[in-house]
């Protein structure tokens, strides 16, 4: 009973210190609050149901983040054939956004796109991981992460 009532003090300190990263993470790839929040869900799910070992709060937030951006992915490929969201969902995606983001302009152009560059941009810029942090956290090399974030600097410079 005992290790028990330590799994909860786990879950719920691990929510408190992550939920909100992760549900911008999530908001920012899914654009959906209603998805973005089962994937924050599942992970916490997927936490609690076996809790991990860390080697530091590193190691803990890296695990974090990844379980959420691969909850992310299962959820895209699951609703890939539902490509729209409703017209009422426009607003709270705007009001997730605004939570994070300097200006709804520029993070609707970030929002358009493609997902692997706005993972990226996302974590590094508005989640202030380090450039080797961003590699560990999606398993990709520095170098595609610093050619991802120039390309989409690129991309950004077109569309603004």
């Amino acid at each position: 009973m005992d290790s028990m009532n330590n799994t909860v003090f786990d879950l719920s300190e691990a929510y408190e210190r992550y939920a909100d990263i992760l549900y911008r993470i999530a908001l920012g790839i899914l654009s959906s609050p209603h998805d973005a929040e089962d994937a924050v869900a599942d992970v916490f799910v997927s936490f609690g149901a076996k809790p991990k070992s860390f080697e530091d709060s590193e190691h803990e937030k890296a695990w974090f983040i990844r379980a959420t951006v691969n909850k992310c992915r299962d959820l895209q490929r699951r609703r890939s054939v539902r490509s729209h969201s409703p017209i009422e969902e426009a607003a709270e995606i705007a009001d997730g956004i605004d939570h994070f983001a300097h200006t709804e302009s520029i993070m609707h152009d970030i929002l358009t796109l493609p997902e692997k560059y706005r993972t990226v941009i996302l974590l590094h810029y508005f989640e202030d991981l380090s450039v080797d942090e961003v590699a560990s956290v999606l398993s990709i090399g520095r170098s595609a992460v610093k050619m991802r974030l120039a390309r989409e600097r690129e991309m950004l410079k077109d569309i603004l």
